[in-house]
């Protein structure tokens, strides 16, 4: 993946996380490994949240590399579903687009989070080449596109264990429906919330290019898939993106995601006290609240 631009500066990119921690660290991570390839970064910050997330990555790098572009993204209405949280981050288009328009030295490329499908058309007015990043698979890229692609189909049987077939999938497995349908099931024709949602998961497709926190040892049949699916080779497995060497050091690895509910030593210290393979470790997202 290259991006034009003049070789001594650095290109110039566009990043715009979709404002959850779960979404904003591994474009963090992305961006820690861009600005190593001399690409220069626009980070756009919509929320408190990514502020205090900024500063490991800010005190790895040079100011001439990292700017922040600060715009709140509006607040929902108390008690809004997840696809109005979503369409309150279009409020931000014309915002983008004036900055883009006054900027003596404007992005070449745009890379945003899936949640932002949106983006793809702007790009498309902007003149520039939109990327989509997916913190998470290629599996569950694949998935979303079946299911979000054929909705009517899916949801015309009432039983929600109706067997749902992914014929996009290589060897076309089958889910449950109430398994691999949870956002989706949401949906409701004709909401104005929820067709943006839609058109947004599917305008992903059509960005210029897709990159991925996987990797094609893991994914590779997937990674492949979607290349057929989209019609191109601009669809990239660049994780995984957090660094795994021990021996590397720094200010950004030592602070990334921030301060840790429990130290870390008293995680590990815990976890060689358990047997080999005798723990699994469950993660339900940074959104999840449990009882």
């Amino acid at each position: 993946m290259e991006f034009s631009g003049n070789h001594n500066s650095g290109a110039h990119v566009f990043l715009f996380p979709f404002p959850t921690s779960g979404h904003i660290i591994p474009l963090l991570d992305l961006a820690n490994h861009l600005i190593n390839h001399n690409v220069n970064l626009t980070i756009l910050v919509t929320t408190p949240l990514i502020l205090p997330l900024l500063e490991p990555i800010r005190a790895t790098h040079s100011s001439n590399s990292i700017q922040t572009l600060v715009l709140q993204v509006p607040e929902p209405p108390v008690g809004s579903n997840f696809a109005t949280r979503i369409r309150s981050t279009f409020e931000l288009y014309d915002p983008i687009v004036d900055w883009f328009n006054t900027h003596t030295s404007p992005p070449v490329a745009f890379i945003s989070d899936f949640f932002l499908g949106w983006t793809h058309q702007q790009a498309c007015r902007l003149g520039i080449r939109r990327i989509v990043f997916w913190p998470s698979g290629a599996f569950t890229c694949l998935v979303m596109s079946h299911k979000w692609r054929n909705l009517e189909e899916i949801f015309a049987k009432s039983d929600e264990n109706c067997l749902v077939t992914f014929d996009n999938i290589p060897n076309n497995p089958e889910y449950p429906r109430q398994q691999v349908c949870t956002l989706s099931s949401q949906y409701r024709k004709g909401d104005r919330d929820w067709e943006f949602v839609r058109r947004g998961l599917l305008d992903n497709e059509k960005s210029w290019g897709a990159l991925f926190n996987s990797c094609g040892e893991i994914e590779g049949v997937f990674i492949d898939g979607l290349k057929r699916q989209t019609g191109h080779d601009r669809v990239w497995a660049v994780g995984p993106l957090i660094q795994l060497d021990s021996n590397v050091v720094g200010p950004y690895y030592s602070q990334r995601g921030g301060l840790s509910a429990m130290p870390h030593d008293e995680v590990m210290t815990w976890l060689d006290d358990k047997a080999d393979d005798s723990v699994v470790y469950v993660c339900f997202g940074s959104l999840s609240t449990l009882t």
